[in-house]
């Protein structure tokens, strides 16, 4: 029954028996509440997936399946979209999952906490693939010795989990240098807070200083430049992009894009970013969820309404699948 319950049976997240097999010999009742959280949960997830990801979609595919023919701000506007895609996919993927197992009485593990809220790699990899990062913290990276060893060493430790995790994903050398990539994030970021004594620390996103702002934007520009690496079927490709980026002229023109989407898919995928973004800003406020919970029944079910609404009319309904099922 673990292997076959099919809300994490292809793509996760990756659960532990231990945390889902007592649930299967608890009895369950059918619980209001819970269906009415799970199907909230799968709505949010499907916006993800098929309003932002798959719109998203389009456009990156059509740039990185023919990087030599595009240059400057299209590349650019690629490299972001696939950042948000990629997220928007497969956090969207969870979340329908946990909606699912959730409507049956059944919790999973969360799988992402607003990770390019993070302002650091380190914090970046608590929030992203929580259960797969986990998984290489527990039955790798400590068994090599972790932390509890001297600097040297840690840096080899560090280097060897992500680069094993990148030939995870698939024996390329595109996916072996985006994990040595984040590998070497990490170490670099170690030994600038070692040199100046200082750690990263969260800190709530209304109490957030410009440096923070500032600290935030870096991490997210550092994983987007890895996934590069990750979305590119070969080196060639990835440097083709990444050597593409600063060339042609009109460097900020958004009137660039048109030959790979139309000008309103175009924005679609921008808007559904902004909706996004602003959406995850509000759900890091503990209180957000609770006053929403306290409006009057006719308010929430209106944005019920209008989240499937959105869906039905904006959603991409053709071929593209999860990403994260190739793996």
């Amino acid at each position: 029954l673990y292997v076959m319950f099919y809300p994490q049976l292809v793509a996760g997240p990756i659960e532990r028996p231990q945390n889902l097999l007592h649930q299967f010999r608890e009895h369950h009742e059918a619980d209001p509440a819970l269906i009415g959280s799970g199907l909230r949960l799968m709505a949010w997830g499907y916006f993800k997936k098929m309003v932002v990801a798959d719109h998203l979609a389009v456009y990156v595919d059509k740039v990185f399946g023919n990087p030599t023919a595009f240059h400057g701000f299209p590349v650019i506007a690629a490299i972001l979209f696939f950042s948000f895609q990629i997220y928007c996919d497969f956090s969207g993927y969870s979340d329908i999952a946990r909606g699912t197992a959730r409507v049956m009485g059944i919790q999973l593990m969360r799988n992402f906490n607003f990770p390019y809220f993070a302002s650091s790699i380190r914090e970046f990899w608590t929030r992203w693939h929580i259960s797969l990062s986990t998984w290489f913290r527990d039955y790798l990276y400590i068994p090599l010795g972790g932390n509890r060893v001297s600097a040297g060493r840690w840096c080899f430790n560090i280097m060897l989990v992500f680069m094993l995790s990148g030939l995870w994903h698939g024996a390329n050398w595109t996916f072996l240098v985006w994990g040595a990539l984040h590998g070497l994030y990490m170490i670099a970021e170690y030994l600038k807070q070692r040199r100046t004594n200082t750690h990263g620390k969260y800190r709530p996103l209304a109490q957030m200083s410009f440096s923070g702002f500032l600290r935030l934007s870096l991490v997210f520009l550092l994983v987007s430049f890895g996934w590069i690496f990750f979305r590119a079927k070969n080196m060639d490709q990835a440097f083709e992009l990444i050597k593409n980026c600063t060339a042609g002229y009109h460097f900020f023109h958004p009137g660039l894009t048109t030959g790979i989407v139309s000008s309103f898919g175009f924005y679609t995928c921008v808007l559904g970013i902004l909706a996004l973004t602003g959406m995850e800003i509000l759900l890091r406020f503990k209180n957000f969820r609770l006053r929403f919970m306290n409006w009057s029944s006719h308010y929430r079910v209106a944005c019920y309404i209008m989240l499937c609404l959105t869906i039905v009319s904006l959603g991409v309904f053709n071929h593209y699948r999860f990403i994260y099922f190739q793996f």
